[in-house]
């Protein structure tokens, strides 16, 4: 079950903003440990120990500047159905647009999710890690024409209870129409 709230501040204006509340509920979830993709949340004899009762609360500024639209993004989110390890957090800051034909894209985002905060299959795929993990992306970003970009990105992360880092680079070429 999913209920989401959204309050928009003048949309398409040159200083906008968004709050969106996010309820998402998760159940018969079992047969994903049953498969694997339990990945870093927290299992016991092929179950998961917790339930996902998460609450997501995302602030989003936004600020153009001539050609230069600039985003800032603040999500937190919490899981009701845990008594430890139950929370998230994920920053980023985003100048340019590749979207847009010769146009460019820099961005920066920080995260620290913990072991239970979200139901790791369904995180996001872009970090090597779902849950149980910290970490930075940076990123540049191209557009090609109106259809195609490109964007090559680095990571950091740490996934918890390792000593190194996990360290990648990633050339996305993607389209949109």
């Amino acid at each position: 079950g999913a209920l989401q709230a959204a309050w928009r501040w003048h949309e398409g204006a040159p200083l906008s903003g968004s709050v969106l509340l996010t309820y998402l509920d998760f159940s018969d979830i079992d047969e994903l440990a049953h498969q694997g993709m339990a990945r870093t949340n927290s299992v016991f004899a092929g179950r998961y120990v917790n339930d996902y009762r998460l609450v997501d609360l995302q602030l989003v500024g936004r600020y153009k500047v001539a050609r230069w639209p600039i985003e800032l993004r603040f999500d937190r989110v919490h899981n009701l159905g845990a008594d430890v390890a139950r929370d998230g957090t994920r920053g980023s800051l985003t100048v340019g647009d590749r979207l847009q034909p010769r146009g460019w894209e820099f961005g920066y985002a920080s995260q620290r999710i913990q072991r239970d905060a979200v139901l790791a299959a369904f995180n996001s795929d872009e970090w090597w890690f779902h849950s149980a993990t910290r970490g930075q992306l940076a990123w540049v970003g191209y557009g090609l024409d109106a259809t195609w970009n490109l964007r090559v990105s680095g990571f950091r992360e740490r996934r918890d209870g390792l000593s190194r880092d996990t360290n990648r680079l990633r050339l996305d070429l993607s389209a949109h129409w």
